[in-house]
């Protein structure tokens, strides 16, 4: 059985004032917007689309589609779903 202490719930919020958890969130967030833009790139060449033509059917620019490729940004959801 886990005791709590006082001692336990300072450092728990210690944690949460010094960023422990934000840093963590963030971190998960950057790997994500890695993977879409990795997938991305892999799936549109594997498609045999250029950036423009991938634009164009989901009526985006292409300098959205080159964004998301970089991971600066990643398409709203309704968009990875009709990619």
């Amino acid at each position: 059985m886990i005791e709590v202490t006082f001692f336990t719930l300072l450092t728990v919020e210690y944690w949460l004032l010094s960023g422990f958890w934000y840093n963590f969130h963030m971190e998960n967030i950057e790997n994500l917007k890695r993977t879409i833009a990795k997938n991305l790139t892999i799936y549109r060449k594997k498609a045999g689309y250029t950036q423009q033509e991938l634009a164009e059917k989901i009526n985006y620019s292409d300098k959205s589609v080159s964004k998301w490729e970089r991971g600066d940004g990643v398409p709203d959801i309704y968009i990875l779903k009709q990619i």
